[in-house]
């Protein structure tokens, strides 16, 4: 009898088991011959181009499975999105007409946590070396403004799913590498450029809390107005992890340190919203860290200083 059961056993694992290996099999030969970059990239851009009002261009998209197993990986090569409207910029760069483009995308999720836990689990978002334009022209159009509308998509009639959806986020790791950011708001005549940006975030969103850790520095801020400089050539640095509860809403603030060249500013604390009384109690730890009073004076622009 037991012999009898031990068989049995063997033949489900087994079976078990050669399922699996027929599925890696029948998800390998679609991957290597029916999903290749020459084919993925032509179908995904098309697709993708139906709901903007820019162009994506792309070298390459390839779809990964064994050499990030378990997890399920996109790879994007030289992207770069053209926004179509004509804004009258006269921003002088090599990426002048783009909204943004980027060296290299890469996202990671594992679809076996979403079948059988109903989580969607991003392993990796990676941006490499983006170069991104948010302009504002003179009637304070924005070229970030690139989703088409309702009306503006193809007009095939689809029968609406209204069933509530809901899953467990989390969200690893999100990463941006070496990138520059640009902005330019004809209607202030403002100007802001950031530069060798450095991003890393990582997110848990879920019934009771939602919980953020964010890192960002950048080497070289820049910032005019009405033909001015106020801010040039200053580091700046982020560093936070926080916590909402999302039941009560109380927003907790921990590990936080903002930095500008060699000064810091640390915060720890809590926001604690009252419903009743409309108000929001503040609780919180300040603290700042300044090397000399130079540090701090050259901060200031010297424009208001010659006004002193």
């Amino acid at each position: 009898m037991k012999a009898k059961i031990k068989k049995t056993i063997k033949y489900i694992v087994l079976s078990i088991l050669s399922v699996i290996l027929l599925i890696l099999l029948v998800i390998g030969i679609s991957l290597n011959f029916i999903f290749t970059p020459e084919k993925v990239t032509p179908k995904v851009v098309e697709a993708i181009n139906k709901n903007l009002n820019a162009e994506l261009k792309v070298k390459s998209i390839e779809l990964t499975f064994f050499s990030t197993f378990p997890n399920f990986s996109l790879e994007i090569e030289d992207g770069v999105i053209i926004n179509q409207l004509d804004l009258n910029s006269s921003m002088t760069y090599t990426k002048k007409d783009s909204l943004i483009a980027f060296a290299s995308c890469r996202i990671s999720l594992n679809p076996i946590a979403f079948l059988t836990s109903n989580k969607i689990e991003v392993h990796h978002i990676l941006l490499d070396k983006p170069h991104i334009y948010a302009y504002v022209n003179n009637n304070g159009i924005v070229n970030w403004d690139i989703l088409k509308t309702e009306t503006e998509k193809d007009t095939t009639t689809v029968k609406s799913d209204t069933t509530a959806f809901k899953a467990d986020l989390n969200i690893e790791d999100v990463t941006i590498t070496n990138g520059n950011l640009y902005y330019d708001d004809r209607t202030t005549q403002m100007y802001a450029s950031l530069h060798e940006l450095n991003l890393t975030l990582n997110a848990i969103f879920n019934d009771e809390t939602i919980n953020l850790g964010l890192k960002v520095d950048t080497q070289n801020v820049i910032f005019w107005q009405k033909g001015e400089t106020l801010v040039k050539d200053v580091s700046c640095g982020f560093v936070t992890d926080l916590s909402v509860n999302r039941d009560t809403k109380i927003l907790d603030i921990h590990n936080t340190k903002a930095q500008i060249n060699n000064i810091e500013f640390i915060v720890e604390g809590q926001l604690i919203p009252d419903k009743e009384k409309k108000e929001l109690d503040v609780s919180m730890d300040l603290n700042l860290e300044v090397p000399s009073l130079k540090t701090v004076m050259s901060l200031i622009p010297e424009s208001i200083l010659k006004q002193g």
